[in-house]
């Protein structure tokens, strides 16, 4: 029996109202549970490495194209951003001593364009500070 299409439209609906409960359901709980899913991650990293360093490369090598056509579709849906990490990665060098200006705790590794407009003017911040500022966390508590 084939729905009509009152019933699909409906089921369609309730599809979407679904989806965006379970993304804001999953979002609140990455939130809530980021420092433990972190520490988790970097154990389980840690444990693999030398398997998912080559699952990695395997994966490049066989989809080499595919990732560079996404990379074209996001520099041109995204130009601005492209353009001032590019000219941020080429004039600016992390110093090697720089603890993040954020947590002040752990070393500097990243960049952060807190605006795009401005590409010369970044955060030196360490790799989870910058995750957090990602996702919308407020660092800062």
């Amino acid at each position: 029996m084939k729905a009509t299409k009152t019933q699909k439209q409906n089921m369609k609906a309730l599809y979407e109202k679904n989806r965006k409960e379970r993304l804001e359901y999953m979002a609140k709980k990455r939130l809530d549970n980021l420092e433990l899913f972190i520490k988790r991650n970097r154990e389980q990293y840690a444990k693999h490495r030398e398997k998912y360093v080559t699952q990695k490369k395997d994966y490049y090598r066989k989809n080499k194209l595919l990732i560079r056509e996404k990379e074209k579709i996001e520099i041109k849906k995204y130009p601005q951003k492209f353009s001032a990490r590019w000219k941020a990665c080429k004039s600016i060098v992390i110093p090697k001593d720089k603890l993040c200006e954020i947590c002040n705790n752990k070393p500097a590794i990243q960049r952060e364009h807190r605006d795009y407009s401005k590409p010369l003017e970044v955060q030196f911040v360490c790799a989870s500070c910058n995750k957090r500022l990602g996702v919308g966390i407020n660092v800062n508590e």
